[in-house]
């Protein structure tokens, strides 16, 4: 981040005349620039990591008497490579708040339509979106932080998608009100109870883990298609 870009994210709130609309969009693009340059060096980071667990992996499937301290070098290369990630985790997080501060700002001064042509959102999902759906409903509960370029993927990866994560996610483990939400969304009945969840591993990897089966009684189905006829 460069001086420059600090000082205008910022100030932004701090401004004595109302921000104007170039203002707010720049403000985004600006955040965006920034976490993108993040999680490029995350991804880069965590795949180098990965690389050396790859390796460590398959000196142990062949271990000698004498590999055990090639193997040990490789597992602390990765956990120093892990490490270094730290602050670049931090500075997700904190784009993320600084983005979530301002988000009523920029949804008071943008229309739906500035909001998705800031954050790439494709054309055909943009009929599902109301005035209503400011920036970080966009961005987090719709998921479709340029959508026209991960239609195909199974989670959603956009860099100011992963910045409010981090926020969400620090709600969730660090204060109570969170840690009880956290807790209801995905038990039955839940907002999140039918969807799969996807857990990211120390190394920077997603595994997916399938919703719960929940077993409909039989005489359940039966009522249901006698009141149907």
């Amino acid at each position: 981040m460069n001086q420059n870009e600090t000082a205008t994210i910022h100030t932004l709130t701090a401004r004595p005349a109302p921000p104007t609309i170039k203002d707010l969009l720049l403000y985004v693009v600006q955040v965006r620039r920034m976490v993108r340059r993040a999680v490029a060096v995350l991804d880069s980071q965590y795949d180098k990591a990965r690389q050396y667990r790859r390796r460590a992996s398959i000196w142990r499937e062949h271990a000698g008497r004498f590999d055990a301290a090639r193997i040990a070098a490789l597992d602390a290369a990765a956990a120093e490579v892990t490490a270094l990630c730290k602050p670049m985790r931090e500075s997700l997080h904190n784009c993320g708040k600084l983005l979530t501060s301002a988000a009523p700002m920029i949804d008071a001064g943008t229309t739906l339509a500035q909001r998705c042509e800031i954050l790439n959102v494709n054309t055909a999902d943009r009929s599902s979106l109301t005035d209503a759906d400011g920036l970080i409903k966009i961005i987090y509960l719709h998921g479709l932080e340029d959508s026209a370029a991960n239609r195909k993927a199974g989670y959603n990866s956009g860099p100011l998608f992963q910045a409010s994560q981090r926020v969400f996610i620090d709600f969730l483990t660090n204060h109570e009100e969170g840690r009880k939400l956290g807790d209801s969304l995905f038990q039955p009945g839940g907002m999140f109870a039918h969807l799969p969840m996807f857990k990211q591993a120390a190394d920077g990897t997603m595994k997916r883990h399938p919703p719960r089966l929940h077993i409909v009684p039989a005489a359940l189905n039966e009522a249901k298609s006698v009141s149907a006829l």
